[in-house]
């Protein structure tokens, strides 16, 4: 009994380091961004004025780095230092929710040996594909052009701030007296923004790893949690666990990879385990909340964003029965063709998360829309194509509208 108390407090410890250590890097890239150069952060602001172009970027991104959270965190600093435009980030944040979906689906892979397995398993993983999926089809358009997530995260952080007033970080100003000084000090170790930046990203990457390691230790491991189908039986109650472990685990990536084996080997069927999975998306999104805090409300409002994304998915698939089992049936089917043929599964994940991303963000490449046409005209004039002699090439570039 004692020696678990102990283990308890050691966790317990690493966890409040790591969340130091997680808020002084988010920080510490607020800072890095500032110091970027200016013309390669215009590129970044034209560039994800493109809507579309910005998805994918957040998509690509994420499938890289296996982790929203880690990508939305970067995102929450860009947009408190003015890098990054707000309504741009929220279109990248989208992107990044189907980016996290391929950690799962790469957890999959490792069934492939074994082919009615490798189609449950595989099943499973593209369920959480599907619905992120179709939460993006579903509100990018209403996103675009009536501002339905940015609007109403704006409006979420005007009322989170209003209490706020007198808070813990405005009274005693924890951001400026603890976390910037030592960001200001890790900065001073790189002579450019960019490198800073990198760095910064890279610790992150480990700390959140580190910090969901730690509370899967703590809550699955020293609890003796399992998902057995007893547990997840009503779809009410399984949608709420997968809020409150990956709410405090901070990954669903990790969490539903922890569901794909589970149904593979049988324990529990995929239309009960998908609840638990749209819990898991909203449960992800407290981390972005934790790093906007001691932020811009611009970087609040983009946290909120992730959230209410999920929210809206959760909202518009989970009520209906025969909705909330359209994205099961689908993956079943992708299932049932991987068994056929297994070389299926591996073009899904490549074309999904890989080639068109890439050849989408390729395609668009040198050509500009209106939108972004019009974003630039309110650019500083150190922008190097803005000005007389480029305004005609740039009228031109808008006409591919």
């Amino acid at each position: 009994m004692e020696g678990n108390r102990w283990d308890f407090f050691k966790i317990f410890v690493r966890l409040i380091l790591f969340i130091f250590a997680f808020l002084v890097l988010v920080q510490w890239m607020t800072l890095a961004c500032r110091q970027l150069n200016r013309d390669w952060t215009n590129h970044l602001l034209v560039a994800t004025s493109n809507p579309f172009l910005a998805l994918f970027i957040g998509l690509l991104i994420t499938a890289l780095v296996q982790s929203s959270s880690v990508v939305i965190s970067m995102l929450v600093a860009m947009v408190a230092s003015d890098t990054l435009a707000f309504e741009s980030a929220v279109f990248m944040v989208m992107g990044a929710n189907i980016g996290t979906t391929v950690t799962s689906t790469f957890v999959s892979l490792g069934y492939v040996t074994r082919r009615k397995e490798f189609r449950k398993a595989i099943a499973a993983a593209t369920a959480h594909d599907f619905f992120n999926i179709f939460t993006a089809v579903l509100l990018l358009p209403l996103e675009y052009f009536f501002g339905i997530l940015s609007h109403s995260a704006t409006r979420l952080a005007d009322l989170a701030t209003l209490p706020w007033e007198a808070n813990f970080f405005t009274e005693i100003n924890l951001s400026l007296w603890v976390f910037l000084p030592i960001a200001e000090y890790l900065q001073g170790f790189f002579v450019s923004g960019l490198l800073g930046l990198v760095a910064a990203f890279s610790l992150l990457f480990l700390i959140l790893k580190n910090i969901a390691y730690q509370l899967q230790d703590l809550l699955l491991k020293k609890s003796g949690y399992r998902l057995e189908s007893g547990v997840l039986a009503h779809p009410f109650k399984s949608l709420g666990l997968g809020v409150l472990i990956t709410g405090l685990v901070q990954s669903s990536s990790l969490i539903t990879s922890l569901v794909v084996p589970v149904v593979a080997s049988n324990q529990l069927s995929l239309k009960k385990a998908f609840p638990f999975i749209m819990g898991a998306n909203i449960g992800t999104t407290f981390t972005a909340l934790l790093a906007a805090l001691p932020a811009s409300e611009a970087a609040l409002s983009l946290a909120f964003s992730h959230l209410l994304f999920n929210v809206f998915g959760v909202l518009f698939f989970f009520p209906l029965p025969w909705l909330r089992n359209l994205p099961v049936r689908l993956a079943r089917r992708l299932g049932r063709a991987t068994l056929k043929n297994r070389l299926i599964g591996f073009s899904y994940i490549m074309l999904t998360f890989f080639v068109v991303p890439f050849f989408l963000i390729f395609l668009t490449k040198g050509k500009i829309t209106v939108r972004q046409y019009e974003y630039i005209q309110q650019l500083p004039v150190e922008y190097p194509n803005k000005g007389e002699q480029g305004e005609d090439t740039l009228k031109k570039k808008g006409e591919h509208l």
